[in-house]
């Protein structure tokens, strides 16, 4: 199938309709994406340059099997860590454990031992090669939607856990504020590289900064401290000339002017229906965000074919017009959703999702 980005762009833009409603996500479970192809995900090494070419070309097949007119690819920070806990369970497709952060523990706890930390520099955090291997490797039409992992709040409660930082927010502000700014600092240097490359269609971050029924900190915390460098990495887009997606779970009700109005998101992925629907979202924010995803992973875990089918179809039928949206599940494609069933949404995409 041919890519073409121009359909995705439009829609992140709120440029109008495109020829069909393109499809997104922000993650694809690597146990999924086997289950499709029918042979395992390559692994790359930091060392091998062939090994990014054969992992690049293998996501291109997969992503382009599908639809899709973009790879959507985050390049990860390599972050010394003691506060994971980690789970173990038997679950489908053969995943048999689950890395957690430990919110009772910190890596980082104080101004102390940010100072002592090994702190990564921007030249050496990322692999930048696995995006520039992608250059020459990607299909005509198609274009990268790239960025760090994990976003400016995500890696501060990642490494300082919230029952820390709640009591520093309290007890040593500066110390929060050098962690937001470490970080916002950093992110930031990184995605001026990455968004130069002309095979970058979009910038995205994904930061989950709520649960079901609030920000996991309060507005007037993420305000202060997270906004800002939030603000500065949408501009590097912008300045770019290239749109700005934000991946963030739990309801963020609170915060979506500030981020539409003042951050200046120009598409929003990840929607809940015990939160938001996606077709509610549409309806109080499409006139000002691009809205991505939706399909919600509760539909597509526990739902039948039939219910994914008429549960797209609906998705389909409320956000479709005037543009403004791309298809794909409400956060991520995880690997106790049936391969049936994500199917059975991509299908419907293709068959209802057309505007001419």
């Amino acid at each position: 199938m041919k890519p073409n980005f121009n359909r995705l762009l439009k829609i992140l833009r709120r440029e109008g309709e495109p020829d069909r409603v393109p499809f997104y996500e922000h993650l694809v479970d690597p146990l999924i994406i086997e289950a499709v192809i029918g042979e395992p995900v390559p692994a790359h090494s930091v060392k091998s340059r062939a090994s990014k070419e054969t992992y690049i070309n293998y996501m291109i097949k997969f992503f382009q099997t599908l639809g899709y007119d973009c790879l959507p690819i985050e390049i990860g920070m390599d972050l010394f860590r003691i506060n994971v806990e980690v789970s173990h369970r038997d679950e489908p497709l053969g995943k048999s454990s689950r890395g957690w952060n430990d919110n009772m523990r910190a890596t980082i706890a104080n101004m102390e031992e940010f100072e002592e930390y090994p702190w990564p520099e921007p030249e050496t955090a990322v692999d930048y090669e696995l995006l520039e291997v992608a250059r020459d490797l990607l299909p005509d039409g198609m274009k990268l939607v790239a960025g760090v992992a994990g976003g400016v709040h995500e890696h501060v409660l990642a490494l300082v856990g919230i029952r820390q930082l709640s009591i520093e927010l309290h007890r040593e502000p500066a110390f929060v504020k050098a962690m937001f700014d470490k970080f916002g600092s950093l992110i930031a240097a990184i995605d001026e590289t990455i968004a130069v490359m002309d095979h970058v269609g979009a910038l995205r971050m994904g930061d989950d900064m709520g649960y079901k029924t609030a920000t996991l900190l309060a507005p007037k915390v993420l305000r202060k401290y997270a906004f800002p460098w939030h603000k500065r990495i949408a501009a590097i887009a912008h300045e770019n000339d290239k749109p700005f997606i934000l991946h963030s779970c739990g309801n963020l009700s609170e915060i979506i002017d500030d981020l539409i109005d003042d951050v200046g998101i120009d598409a929003w992925h990840s929607f809940q229906d015990i939160v938001l629907p996606v077709s509610k979202a549409k309806e109080l924010h499409g006139n000002r965000v691009a809205l991505l995803g939706g399909v919600d992973v509760d539909v597509l875990a526990r739902g039948t074919v039939s219910d994914v089918v008429d549960y797209t179809h609906d998705v389909l039928q409320a956000c479709m017009p005037g543009g403004g949206y791309a298809l794909g599940s409400g956060s991520s494609v995880t690997n106790y959703i049936p391969v049936e069933n994500y199917k059975a949404m991509l299908e419907t995409g293709m068959k209802c999702g057309k505007y001419l």
